[in-house]
């Protein structure tokens, strides 16, 4: 059996639904476990709002995402065994995320995207 600690899942359209879905299939069949699920949303009346009440320790937190990502990322109470699900669709999140923080950090730094000028190897490169 696999143990999470707080699960959160970026979105509660149609591949927040889907994760949340599956996991809860998986702690069914006792192959998963987690402390809480924390599904993200800035509608309270997304896909997931309705199938809530089957998934254990699961609540909807109705927030825009990058406000929600820089409370969870920046709280010391996150616990190592935490996990972030993000949809396929929103790797721009997590940019954003560390975008700002390290232009916080580093307030007299100038923090720069900068587009990508080799491949990785991987089979979603794009350039």
């Amino acid at each position: 059996m696999i143990t999470l600690g707080a699960v959160v899942i970026i979105g509660g359209g149609c591949y927040g639904s889907f994760y949340a879905g599956q996991l809860a299939k998986a702690r069914e069949k006792g192959s998963v476990i987690w402390r809480r699920m924390i599904l993200v949303d800035q509608s309270p009346t997304c896909a997931v709002a309705a199938t809530l009440g089957s998934i254990p320790d699961a609540e909807l937190i109705v927030s825009d995402w990058s406000a929600f990502l820089d409370r969870w990322l920046d709280e010391d109470a996150r616990r190592p065994d935490d996990q972030i699900v993000p949809s396929p669709l929103m790797p721009h999140l997590m940019a954003d995320w560390l975008e700002r923080r390290a232009t916080r950090e580093w307030p007299n730094a100038q923090v720069l995207r900068v587009p990508a000028t080799t491949e990785f190897g991987t089979p979603f490169d794009r350039l």
